[in-house]
């Protein structure tokens, strides 16, 4: 998201001097994000708390599904060797380890249920 300088507020300027304490990025009071079900943006001004829910569409944003260590071909589907097995990955949990995806997620398996789908429909369709 690029930001003209007029439109950058004072809480933006706070939030971009702000280090993280494990890598020393900037702008670590920010954080950012799209929801997994309707893709709506995420903004949120220090954390995510567990509670929070997408104002789009409602669905939780502290799971597995918009989080940066969720990897669908990783051991429990996640890259943290220290997380505890979640079961649901679209409900909100108590993971420790839970920070906001960034950009937005292809997800395979979404990409092959798609191509199986249109294969699917070109196999019946009706011939004119």
């Amino acid at each position: 998201m690029v930001v003209s300088p007029a439109e950058r507020t004072l809480l933006d300027v706070q939030f971009e001097n702000i280090a993280c304490p494990r890598d020393g990025r900037k702008g670590y009071g920010m954080k950012t994000g799209f929801c997994h079900h309707c893709g709506g943006p995420l903004e949120f001004a220090e954390k995510v708390f567990r509670n929070d829910t997408c104002k789009g569409c409602g669905s939780d944003v502290y799971c597995c599904l918009n989080c940066t260590e969720y990897d669908e071909s990783a051991p429990n589907q996640c890259r943290e060797p220290q997380a505890e097995k979640v079961a649901v990955k679209d409900r909100r949990n108590f993971c420790d380890f839970f920070r906001l995806q960034e950009g937005r997620r292809s997800s395979a398996a979404r990409d092959k249920a798609a191509e199986a789908k249109r294969k699917l429909e070109a196999l019946f369709k009706k011939p004119k």
